[in-house]
């Protein structure tokens, strides 16, 4: 129970630190490449958790999550809106913010529901796959 509480600290604290830099960087870099570098992130996260053999391993796999949301926090969002509002057609934004939302929470019934067959294939194998 430790190491858990350990590695969500690691991921909660890392996630605090990094909201604001990470808003400067999309702000100062762009919000594609903000997304693309999240994506980066999450795929580093994933490949260090497969490989973890320690919890020292968990930690570092944890931060790269974090970061990776964070880097994709408001981004998406943001990018939407902007290019909304460059086509004049910013009152559809409401629209698109719907639509994300359902698709969003749908996706995450969907991955809950997959919580069997990533414990029938093992944790390796599930970060692999992800």
């Amino acid at each position: 129970m430790t190491q858990i509480g350990l590695a969500e600290a690691v991921f909660h604290l890392t996630s605090l630190l990094f909201e604001v830099p990470s808003g400067v960087i999309a702000d100062v870099f762009g919000r594609k490449r903000c997304m693309i570098a999240s994506q980066c992130m999450s795929a580093m996260a994933s490949v260090a958790m497969m490989l973890s053999g320690s919890i020292g391993g968990v930690c570092i796999a944890m931060a790269l999550s974090a970061l990776g949301y964070n880097f994709a926090s408001g981004a998406r969002e943001a990018l939407a809106y902007e290019s909304l509002k460059q086509c004049g057609q910013q009152s559809a934004y409401e629209r698109f913010a719907v639509n994300d939302t359902t698709i969003w929470r749908i996706g995450t019934a969907l991955s809950t529901l997959c919580t069997g067959a990533a414990l029938w294939i093992g944790p390796r194998a599930a970060y692999g796959v992800d």
